[in-house]
């Protein structure tokens, strides 16, 4: 899947690292801000996939805590905060609480 992405990603010309790390989301063109929010709503899928690998036993501890980084990286992407608004309604509700049990570092963008 994560392949997939990137090759998206190269297809259209578009530098993965600086759409989605490497730039301010105001910074990049209307082409860039879309492919950002678009990975982001697969990375949502990817996200919530890891919770039910990892409660069914078939994700290590250590591999879980370094996806729970990006997952927190994920939920303050503020610009963003829409997709995981919408989205996070369908997830079940103990990945939720994970997921809001981060600092809200959005809370002054509102």
């Amino acid at each position: 899947m994560y392949v997939n992405r990137y090759l998206t990603f190269i297809e259209a010309g578009l530098d993965y690292y600086n759409v989605n790390v490497g730039s301010a989301f105001t910074d990049l063109s209307t082409e860039q801000q879309s492919a950002r929010r678009n990975n982001l709503w697969i990375t949502w899928v990817i996200y919530e996939n890891d919770y039910y690998q990892y409660e069914a036993g078939l994700m290590t501890e250590a591999n879980w805590e370094a996806n729970l980084e990006n997952i927190r990286r994920g939920y303050n992407q503020c610009d963003n905060r829409d997709i995981y608004e919408f989205y996070s309604q369908f997830f079940e509700d103990g990945f939720r609480k994970i997921i809001e049990a981060f600092p809200n570092e959005c809370l002054d963008d509102r």
